[in-house]
């Protein structure tokens, strides 16, 4: 294998799980939103020590949603007219507009007391600066639309559109402002109102109700959309691009993001095709071809998406045959075999949503029946021992499903009926199955509390929301990446 693929094997991602239902518990207490902006601004004056004049004062975060019991640190940051901190020596002064709904102390220090929205404001110089705090009660932030598990992290989008993530944060991908991993849920800085999600290896990002999608962690080859001097962010940033977007994906290197028109939108890395044209890296590029896409899959170097006809279609990287029968093998990039458009799959069937890993893709048919192909690595095809195929294979067991989610080796789909069914790789106990051993057909996860909704599939975990509105996951335990909803 190529130096390059077998660095790909290493640093592989994930990507999007939708249409899911769920919720989690918050036990009450301090869930600290860290901005790293401005270390040292607890205290200032009302002459600034460098000469500088303050102008304006800004608070971060400037939003953000809690229940009741929650706190959070604001961080005042006195800035000059071209946007530069200004030090200075006096306490900031603060204040609630509405204590009965949050107080605030003497350092910024919030409290959310009961249900409704006020803003806390701070004051240094003669300037004033707000930020607005909205307080829910638990059952509104508790109930979840979606869950996404990424490359050793996961995050979960409420009803009431805040995000929340959990496990491994070294790049910063859980988007609370710091680089702490946490084993238990923190809230995403800022008033972040997100509509679908989407995790890679080391980043995340959400498509808001109308406007710029917001990303936030690794920046290494401008996954998040844009460009910045540090290959990181710990806080949520726009994406060069506006409009309303359905669906979002992460990969190892890129995002993905389906438009609302059906077009389908890649930013990041092409190193291998797999943002769908011949431009570089970093370069917002709308998928060529013309498709009007209904659903979109997001692999580690290469997508899957169904177009309005049930047809599905790849591009990317192609070492295993993972873009199906059509797709060509000639050397695009690096000496390995991609597409740099997409490629229809197959003329014989006709698909309702499609799942991409790491070498390997799957799809649900109009019948619910499912189909694998490319790596059958570990039995990652789901039809038994099987070689490697580019044509799709039946997935053995004859279930009928409803969902499906592809890791990096992996694969689980939900039933009609809610059972969760998984297949492939197994060293971390990722299929549920209680075991450690790999599956070449799907094996049944022991029921939860209640049926699954949906399912998504990270490197080496897998979680689920629940009809009952919990969310259950299981695999890796490292990081913290399964937060408090184990067995």
């Amino acid at each position: 294998m190529p130096k390059l693929m077998r660095t790909l094997v290493l640093t592989g991602a994930r990507s999007v799980q939708r249409h899911a239902r769920g919720r989690w518990r918050v036990a009450h207490g301090a869930r600290i939103a860290m901005a790293m902006l401005c270390a040292g601004c607890a205290v200032d004056a009302v002459a600034p020590a460098n000469g500088g004049r303050v102008v304006f004062l800004s608070l971060v975060p400037v939003a953000i949603t809690l229940e009741s019991g929650d706190t959070t640190r604001l961080v005042a940051a006195p800035r000059d007219s071209v946007g530069n901190i200004v030090p200075v020596r006096a306490a900031v002064s603060w204040r609630s507009d509405d204590s009965l709904v949050a107080r605030v102390d003497s350092t910024g220090l919030v409290l959310a007391v009961g249900a409704g929205e006020t803003r806390i404001a701070a004051r240094v110089a003669g300037v004033e600066g707000r930020a607005t705090i909205r307080v829910v009660h638990p059952e509104v932030r508790s109930s979840y639309s979606e869950v996404s598990a990424g490359g050793a992290h996961t995050c979960a989008l409420t009803t009431y559109g805040s995000v929340m993530c959990w496990g491994l944060n070294t790049e910063g991908q859980l988007g609370n402002g710091s680089f702490a991993s946490a084993d238990r849920p923190v809230t995403v800085s800022g008033e972040v109102r997100a509509v679908a999600l989407g995790t890679g290896t080391r980043h995340t990002c959400v498509a808001v109700q109308d406007g710029v999608p917001l990303c936030w962690g690794w920046n290494s080859v401008q996954q998040l959309g844009q460009s910045f001097m540090d290959k990181r962010s710990a806080l949520p940033q726009p994406a060069a691009m506006g409009g309303r977007f359905t669906i979002m994906g992460g990969g190892s290197g890129h995002t993905c993001a389906l438009r609302q028109d059906g077009a389908v939108l890649c930013w990041g890395s092409d190193a291998v095709g797999q943002i769908g044209g011949d431009g570089g890296s970093g370069v917002v590029r709308v998928v060529a071809g013309g498709h009007a896409f209904v659903d979109l899959a997001v692999g580690w170097v290469h997508n899957c998406a169904v177009d309005t006809d049930g047809e599905a279609w790849c591009w990317g990287w192609n070492g295993f045959g993972q873009l199906g029968p059509r797709a060509p093998l000639h050397e695009c990039a690096a000496n390995v075999p991609c597409a740099e458009t997409p490629v229809s799959v197959s003329a014989m069937a006709r698909f309702r949503t499609v799942a991409a890993g790491f070498g390997f893709s799957c799809a649900i048919d109009v019948s619910g029946a499912a189909w694998c192909w490319g790596s059958n690595a570990e039995g990652s095809l789901g039809a038994g021992p099987h070689d490697d195929s580019a044509s799709p294979v039946r997935v053995a067991g004859g279930h009928r499903f409803n969902e499906i989610d592809a890791g990096r080796a992996h694969t689980c789909a939900v039933t009609d009926t809610g059972q969760v069914w998984c297949w492939g790789a197994n060293e971390s106990g990722q299929l549920g199955d209680l075991t450690r051993t790999p599956s070449p057909t799907p094996v049944l996860v022991p029921p939860g509390a209640a049926p699954a909704r949906a399912v998504s599939a990270g490197a080496a975990h897998t979680c689920a929301v629940l009809a009952d509105a919990s969310i259950r996951c299981w695999g890796h335990t490292a990081d913290g990446r399964l937060g408090p909803f184990t067995d």
